[in-house]
C-alpha cells in the first residue's frame, strides 16, 4: 500500500489546469492593480495616507510586477540581449486550453 495519492496524469493535468488558472487570475489582477495605481498618480497615493517616498516605491513595485504581466499578456517584449533577439509572446494564449474546463 503506497502512503498519499498517487500520482496519475488526471492528477497532474488537475495541477497544471489549476496553476495556468490561477496564473490568468493572478496576472489580470496585477494589470487591473496597475491601472488604479495610474489612476490615482501620487497624489491620490499620498490623499490615502502614503507618504511621497512609499508612494514612489509602491508604484515601482506595481510597475515591476505589472512588466511581468506584460510578458505574459504578450504585450511586453521578453528575451533577446542588447535590443536583438527579443520577441512577444502571448503566454495567456498559448495556456488557454489548460484553463478550458474553467
Amino acid at each position: 500500500m503506497s502512503v498519499g495519492l498517487p500520482v496519475t496524469p488526471q492528477i497532474l493535468d488537475a495541477r497544471l489546469g489549476n496553476l495556468a488558472v490561477q496564473m490568468q487570475m493572478i496576472m489580470q489582477q496585477v494589470s487591473s492593480l496597475a491601472q488604479d495605481t495610474t489612476q490615482l498618480g501620487d497624489a491620490g497615493l499620498q490623499a490615502s495616507g502614503f507618504s511621497p517616498a512609499d508612494s514612489a516605491a509602491f508604484q515601482a513595485d506595481v510597475s515591476y510586477l505589472n512588466t511581468v504581466a506584460g510578458v505574459y499578456f504578450g504585450t511586453v517584449q521578453q528575451g533577446g540581449s542588447g535590443g536583438t533577439g527579443a520577441s512577444l509572446f502571448n503566454f495567456s494564449n498559448q495556456l488557454a486550453g489548460l484553463r478550458a474546463g474553467q
